[in-house]
């Protein structure tokens, strides 16, 4: 399935190639590949598009304005049959929430870095989210079946 060398990146081949807005899917992880895989068999996933959304934000670490590309929009059929929109960013668990304090000051330190750059990116979704009256969530592996 990987036009790459690593098995945790490549092109994703949809089985339901008209949900999604583009042809050329790449997933840059193992988890993200479970999700798309997971939304493009989901019969209440109506479109998907990945890495479509772009969306400015000031990055805290590099001290500059950068582009943030939302992982998957999807637009999706509810329980009640309402159809909804929502932006998606897929993390491991260990990326979606503040490092714990480690005895390896470096590690520790890079992770903070991570992790200040990833909530300033999930701050400017969550209020262009709001502007637009859609949802945004951060999905790790524990959230999927």
């Amino acid at each position: 399935m990987s036009i790459y060398k690593s098995a945790k990146k490549g092109r994703f081949i949809p089985k339901n190639p008209g949900k999604w807005a583009q042809k050329n899917i790449i997933f840059r992880s193992g988890i993200e590949r479970r999700y798309f895989n997971y939304f493009d068999l989901n019969s209440n996933i109506l479109k998907i598009a990945s890495e479509q959304i772009v969306i400015p934000y000031y990055d805290p670490v590099k001290g500059k304005k950068r582009k943030y590309y939302v992982d998957i929009i999807i637009k999706y059929r509810t329980k009640d049959g309402d159809i909804k929109v929502k932006l998606v960013e897929i993390k491991s668990s260990s990326e979606a929430r503040p490092p714990k304090k480690s005895k390896n000051r470096v590690a520790y330190e890079r992770k903070m870095l991570t992790w200040l750059t990833n909530k300033a990116k999930w701050d400017a979704a969550s209020q262009w989210a709001k502007r637009k009256n859609v949802e945004f969530v951060v999905l790790t592996e524990r959230d999927i079946q």
